[in-house]
This record gives structure tokens, C-alpha cells and sequence, in this order.
């Protein structure tokens, strides 16, 4: 045992040396194969979650413009050629959204533009002063310059039956030279019954014929008489220019019922149009005569709201809308389900009763007329009889067709896109339109800086 320990001794190192390469190679090993095990697990969890990102499915979407339609919709893995074709497609289906949203307003906005330019939405100093007057020069009419409504019935080709002062001269020149005739130089004796008769039909035929001849002038009857407006609910059609100087909610009022009136007349004139567009005579036309178009509503025009001395919060302006939110049609508001309102950030309803003087055989064709016109419907009808001979008796020549007389109502959607740039603050404020707020870095205008000043 000593030999044994002194050999220990003297070769330590190497005994130390042996132990710990007997110790080390079985723990080693032991903790070599927990290490590499967990290396590949981890390594098997990485590899496992690239494969199912490579696995996952993305969805590919072709939207509908028509909401009768299915838009197209594909759930697959990824793919170059699919994405691509995807791709292509939705950005020209977008497209051709964008093309319909603005043909859809220049069919909506037609050829309206403000009577005076530089007064809306915000005239300032002495444009401020003076433009308003202007506009009521130009919708009422000055220094021989017609109103602007005669000239939207010049534009149409409407006007009255031929006037009385230009009648009787003519009836009774006729009268006077069938009367020469009879009686020839035997100028003092009295007309027998039947000479008289004679005369009474040829002065009666001639009669007819102006009105006739007045009927092939025009397109149909209409004048200044035609035009009205609801002033239960704001402003009245403008007659007599103001003392007081217009506000700016007012003078848009007034713009806003101008452009209604064209649209109707435009429609009726294209009621009376033939195949090929050329305007028709009053016997030949759908429409005969507008006796008269009522606006039902001023939407635009200015709200006097009572003097309180608390805070009305039903008097405050509406939470803005949203323009680009849906608007889910409501047929408890409507026979159309179109409404308009505060959470209508999209388009304003303007309503108006119009009475006409319509051949019977022709009025789906009026209906047609109206929505191909502008975004115009006709949500009622009444029908009435209308005695002919009485109606000639005035002065309206209607032609040989059974008439009547229809009572529409119409329901017009005007998109505030491009009305609202035109519309002042005070209008914009009540209808729930948003501010438009300056980008960051860009001056507001000049206007609210004032405001801001004044403060």
C-alpha cells in the first residue's frame, strides 16, 4: 500500500490528470446531449415557424363598384403571378371608381357656378358691401338687363301665349278688311246675321292661328309666374331687392333655389326634345305648359333661431358628419330611402311641386326626362282634367293630343362635394360639414387669422 501511495505521490499530475479525464468524458457527454438536444429543438421550432409563415394564406379581394354585385375574393397561399394579377385588377377597378365619383359630379354639378363670382363662401371688405347687391340685380334685373330667371326661360325656349296688345291689332284688322269686303261701297248698311258670322269665323280662325303659330315659337309655356318658393321654411323667392344688406346664408339661399329651378326647366325642355335632341313646339312636346314650381324646402337658406338666455344645446351646431361613411337608405323617411340630415356628410335633399300641363300619352317619357337630367326623382304623381277649349280661350294652344294636368313631386339629390367649396361657414356649421383644417406647417387663411386676431 506505502509503494502505492508513494507513487501517487510522486506522480501526482498524472494521477490528477487521469481522474479528471474520467470525470469529465461522462459528464461531458451528459451535458453535451442535453446542450444539442435543446439546439435542436429550438432550431426545429425556428425551421417549423418559417414553414408555416411559408404555409399561410393571405386574401386576395377584387372590390364591386355595383353593390348588386359579388365582389371577387380569394384565400390561397402566396404567389407572385397571383399577387400581380390581383394587383392589377383592383387598381383598375379602382379607377374606374374614382372616373364614376367624378363623372357623377359633373352630372350632378351640370353647368351651376355662382351668378356673382367672389362671393362665396366668404366675400370680405367692400366685395362683402357690394356683391350682394349685385346678385339681387342679377336674380331680379336691372338697367334693361333681364333677370337671371329670364334668362333661364330664353334658354329653354319657354315663354307665354302671344300677348293681347299683339293680338287685337291684328283681330282687328281682319275684322275691319272682311268687313270692307262685304260691304263694298255700300259702307253705311248693316250687316246681315250670316255676314256677320262670317266675319265672327274668319276673325276667330285667324285667332287660332297666332296662337298656333305662338305655340310652333316656343317649347313650352312658362313665365316669370311659374316661379315659387315655401317661405314657411326660409326665404322667399327674391322679387324686390333689399334695402338691408344681404348675409352671405341669404344670397347662397338664393343661388341654391336658382340652380333648382334650372335643373326642373332643364328637365321639362328635355321632355321636349326629339330623338335626335332638337328641341320640339308646344304641339309637339311631352309638356304643354308649367304652371308652376314650388320649392318645398330652402335647406341653405338662413334659420332664426329665439333669443334664449341659457345655452340651448339643441340650437348648438351638429357633431361633424363623416363624408365618407355609408348611407344606409331609411324607407321609414322616405318612399326612395334617401334622407338627408347632420349624419349625412355626403348629399343635401332639395324637394319641389312641380304643376304641368303634360300630353297623357307622353309621360313616361317626362319621367325620363327628369333622371336623365340630374340625380332627380319623381316620387308622385296626381292627375287632373283640363278643359282645352278654356285653356285656348287664354291663349294656350295645345295641339290635337289629350292632355292633363299632372302634379310631380320630385326629390333631387345635390352632392355637397362640390357645393360645399361655395357654401359659407355659417351654412357649412349648421349642416354638420367639417372644417377644413390647414396641412401642418401651412398659414390658415387669412380669414381665421383675422378672427383670431380680433380675439
Amino acid at each position: 500500500m506505502k509503494p502505492m501511495l508513494a507513487w501517487i505521490k510522486a506522480h501526482l499530475l498524472v494521477v490528477i490528470s487521469t481522474l479528471v479525464v474520467v470525470i469529465v468524458l461522462p459528464v461531458g457527454y451528459v451535458f453535451s446531449s442535453k446542450w444539442n438536444e435543446s439546439i435542436k429543438t429550438k432550431r426545429a421550432a425556428e425551421v417549423k415557424a418559417d414553414v408555416d409563415k411559408l404555409a399561410q394564406k393571405v386574401s386576395y379581394a377584387i372590390p364591386a363598384l355595383d353593390p348588386s354585385e359579388t365582389a371577387v375574393t380569394q384565400s390561397d397561399l402566396p404567389n407572385a403571378v397571383r399577387t400581380e394579377f390581383f394587383k392589377k385588377h383592383r387598381e383598375s377597378v379602382l379607377q374606374q371608381a374614382d372616373g364614376v365619383v367624378a363623372r357623377a359630379v359633373a352630372f350632378n354639378q351640370r353647368d351651376h357656378r355662382p351668378l356673382v363670382e367672389g362671393l362665396f363662401p366668404d366675400a370680405k371688405g367692400e366685395a362683402l358691401q357690394t356683391l350682394p347687391f349685385e346678385l339681387a340685380d342679377r336674380l331680379i334685373g336691372k338697367d334693361g338687363r333681364p333677370s337671371a330667371y329670364q334668362d333661364l326661360l330664353d334658354r329653354v325656349r319657354a315663354g307665354g301665349p302671344r300677348p293681347a296688345d299683339k293680338l287685337a291689332p291684328i283681330l282687328h284688322d281682319v275684322s275691319t278688311r272682311e268687313r270692307e269686303a262685304i260691304l263694298g261701297q255700300n259702307a253705311n248698311r248693316q250687316l246681315s246675321p250670316e255676314e256677320s258670322a262670317r266675319i265672327t269665323e274668319k276673325v276667330v280662325s285667324r285667332r287660332v292661328g297666332e296662337y298656333q303659330a305662338r305655340a310652333r315659337e316656343i317649347t313650352f309655356y312658362a313665365g316669370m309666374d311659374v316661379f315659387a318658393v315655401d317661405n314657411a321654411r326660409g326665404m322667399s323667392l327674391l322679387r324686390v331687392k333689399p334695402k338691408m344688406l344681404p348675409v352671405l346664408e341669404d344670397c347662397f339661399g338664393w343661388q341654391a333655389d336658382f340652380w333648382m329651378f334650372s335643373d326642373v326647366l332643364q328637365a321639362v325642355a328635355a321632355a321636349n326634345t326629339d330623338s335626335g335632341g332638337r328641341p320640339q313646339s308646344v304641339d309637339q312636346g311631352a309638356v304643354k305648359r308649367v304652371v308652376r314650381v314650388l320649392l318645398k324646402d330652402t335647406p341653405y337658406a338662413r334659420v332664426e333661431r329665439p333669443q334664449t338666455t341659457t345655452e340651448d344645446s339643441s340650437s348648438a351646431a351638429p357633431v361633424a358628419a363623416n363624408p365618407n361613411a355609408e348611407i344606409k337608405p331609411d324607407f321609414d323617411r322616405s318612399i326612395t330611402g334617401r334622407w338627408s340630415g347632420p349624419e349625412n356628410g355626403m348629399y343635401d335633399l332639395r324637394h319641389a311641386s312641380v304643376e304641368l300641363v303634360v300630353d297623357s300619352a307622353m309621360i313616361p317619357r317626362l319621367f325620363d326626362a327628369f333622371a336623365q337630367t340630374n340625380f332627380m326623382t319623381i316620387t308622385d304623381i296626381d292627375l287632373g282634367e283640363v278643359d282645352s277649349w278654356s285653356e285656348l280661350e287664354r291663349g294656350y294652344y295645345y295641339g290635337d293630343a289629350p292632355v292633363v294636368k299632372a302634379t310631380i313631386e320630385v326629390e333631387a339629390v345635390w352632392l355637397r362635394s362640390w357645393m360645399q367649396p361655395w357654401m359659407p361657414k355659417e351654412i357649412r356649421s349648421r349642416l354638420g360639414i367639417p372644417e377644413e383644417k390647414p396641412a401642418e406647417g401651412e398659414a390658415a387663411p387669412a380669414g381665421d387669422a383675422q378672427k383670431e386676431d380680433d380675439k
